[in-house]
């Protein structure tokens, strides 16, 4: 079984289509990893104003050039998938020895690092969850996303990404 931390609901969808965790396991963990995000935000975000520390965003796309998301949702799609080649490379198939999880873990946040870099059109999220707890906390009014665009990028585009990957 795949036990750890999956971080992200992509991840989560695409070690259930690997057959890692059933399907319950994944719906917790993405339902764990929703509620960690609408918590943690809103924390974060008051530390940051309180300490003075410089304002954080999150991912976001330009609605002016694409209305529907489809380009940012094939970029959130690429991203996600190189993402997990990232995650299944270094934890399943690459092994570092005596400081293996010092080493995976800084190959994954260099990768996260370049892939953010490389990939701008939607942020990127490679995470559903944070793409969406943004948005939340982002809009005057704290409430969900209502523009269908949102979820066909950072939902649709992102798992795509981790089914690919699967």
């Amino acid at each position: 079984r795949g036990g750890g931390q999956h971080v992200t609901p992509a991840v989560s969808v695409s070690m259930w289509c690997l057959g890692k965790c059933d399907y319950t396991e994944m719906y917790v963990r993405i339902a764990g990893q929703m509620g960690g995000g609408l918590v943690a935000f809103p924390i974060f975000h008051l530390l940051s104003e309180t300490l003075g520390w410089t304002p954080f965003g999150g991912p976001d796309f330009d609605k002016t050039e694409d209305e529907q998301g489809v380009g940012a949702a094939f970029n959130e799609l690429v991203a996600t998938m190189l993402l997990c080649f990232v995650i299944y490379a270094v934890n399943w198939e690459i092994h570092f020895g005596q400081y293996h999880y010092w080493i995976k873990q800084s190959l994954t946040a260099l990768g996260i690092r370049y892939l953010i870099e490389m990939f701008p059109k939607s942020g990127p999220a490679m995470n559903p969850m944070l793409g969406t707890t943004w948005a939340v906390f982002a809009a005057d009014e704290n409430i969900f996303p209502p523009e269908t665009s949102h979820y066909v990028v950072y939902w649709l585009g992102s798992i795509l990404g981790g089914l690919v990957a699967s």
